[in-house]
């Protein structure tokens, strides 16, 4: 239905893939079409892995999903019984240290256009540090959100929003594309922000 093909349209374009630009910028573009190719591979062969040991688990404990903390119980019990809490323990907090790694490249680039237009308007300048901890204390209480409804409705507004920025960025895309430069300028010390961008761009849910 309706839903199913948003949910597939915002997995291929999400907003993730905005803050590519970014990423270009610092690794340059052959370094970062290498990336971008490196990163899909691995990503996909990691969804692919994690499906199958999670159709697996599923067989074994009898169930009919197995989630992230499932499968780590599951390893936890081929040691002891005893590990089971442990490994499930363990996997949760690697994927709560992997989230807000995989998140922090969006809120990077959502504090530097923040930062952007701010000064280019002459409102306020700030330290980019400081545009980062204003945008997680907004984003912050969308995480206490428990009512269907109310993220129903952010969806539908995220959801517009997304249309209008894509169209806006292949109008300015086209309109400028005369003068297109291409920089193959590789910043070595901020790579590991670009990797971190294209893994973002790349991240679904794949349970």
């Amino acid at each position: 239905g309706p839903q199913s093909a948003m949910m597939i349209f915002k997995f291929c374009v999400g907003a993730g893939w905005f803050s590519l630009p970014a990423a270009f910028r610092y690794s340059g573009v052959l370094v970062g079409v290498i990336c971008i190719f490196v990163c899909g591979a691995l990503t996909i062969y990691g969804m692919q892995r994690l499906i199958q040991t999670s159709w697996e688990v599923a067989r074994r404990t009898g169930t009919d999903t197995a989630y992230f903390g499932d499968i780590g119980a599951a390893c936890g019990k081929l040691l002891s019984e005893k590990c089971e809490l442990i490994g499930r323990l363990i996997v949760n907090i690697i994927l709560s240290i992997a989230a807000f790694s995989m998140a922090f490249p969006m809120m990077l680039f959502i504090a530097d256009m923040w930062k952007q237009a701010f000064e280019e308007q002459d409102i306020v300048q700030l330290d980019i540090a400081v545009w980062i901890l204003i945008v997680y204390v907004l984003v912050l209480p969308s995480i206490f959100i428990r009512r269907p409804d109310f993220l129903a409705w952010g969806s539908i507004i995220a959801n517009i929003f997304e249309v209008i920025t894509i169209t806006a960025v292949f109008v300015n895309v086209f309109s400028t594309s005369s003068s297109w430069k291409v920089n193959n300028t590789v910043q070595w010390s901020k790579l590991p922000l670009t990797i971190g961008v294209v893994f973002f761009a790349f991240e679904i849910a794949p349970f």
